[in-house]
């Protein structure tokens, strides 16, 4: 099996020559467009978290759905208005799709 390094997977939305040598393909992708917005990994976000920022995911599709630092814990903002204690996932550490709000 291939391993894909995802930070070099993609160059300014081109495929790497490494990739193209290995046949793939770009892709278009079902999640809305952010242009503008720079994406990145869960530990780059956490880190602007701590500094303040608001962060979603562009797979959830809604800018209510956020998280931040709240009295000390992470939390998350949902579509209900409440702030629920975030309990982090494989699919949050594992996601390249966070972006600042």
């Amino acid at each position: 099996m291939t391993e894909i390094n995802i930070g070099t997977a993609q160059k300014n939305g081109e495929l790497s020559d490494v990739n193209k040598k290995n046949g793939w393909k770009k892709s278009e992708s079902p999640l809305p467009a952010h242009t503008g917005q720079r994406q990145m990994n869960f530990f780059k976000a956490i880190e602007l978290v701590n500094d303040g920022e608001k962060i979603t995911r562009i797979e959830w599709g809604d800018e209510k759905v956020y998280g931040i630092k709240k009295d000390g814990f992470l939390m998350l903002h949902k579509d209900d208005d409440k702030f629920h204690q975030w309990i982090i996932n494989d699919g949050d550490l594992e996601a390249v799709d966070w972006i600042i709000i």
